[in-house]
């Protein structure tokens, strides 16, 4: 609920990595990305990579700066869609039964490039 209500994303936050990157679990610092819920197949924000999460710097800190979310300006200028059941006032809740579906690397079918 914290990236609901604008807060970045911060590493210990991260538990699975899409990447399109030639490098897999790899993102650059600067890349656009999406921001989902474990086990709820929609975003609910969007921001910029601070930094490559799979070569973290020392400690743990910001990975992605949130420039839109579930629940913003933008978001109620379109009217205030509800993307589907997991969306709530708040906060964006797992789907019943859609984190079960997830293969352990966090992929559907487990093709994708992941790091857990």
């Amino acid at each position: 609920h914290f990236v609901c209500g604008g807060a970045d994303l911060m590493l210990p936050g991260v538990r699975v990595i899409h990447s399109l990157s030639e490098v897999p679990g790899s993102i650059p610092p600067g890349t656009l990305v999406a921001v989902k819920v474990y086990g709820n197949p929609l975003p609910i924000a969007v921001g910029v990579t601070l930094f490559d999460p799979a070569d973290p710097p020392e400690g743990d800190g910001r990975v992605v700066e949130v420039l839109q979310t579930y629940g913003d300006t933008l978001w109620e200028s379109a009217g205030s869609p509800i993307p589907n059941p997991g969306f709530l006032e708040n906060r964006v809740a797992p789907l019943a039964g859609e984190a079960d579906s997830e293969s352990e690397d966090g992929s559907e079918d487990g093709s994708d490039n992941e790091r857990g």
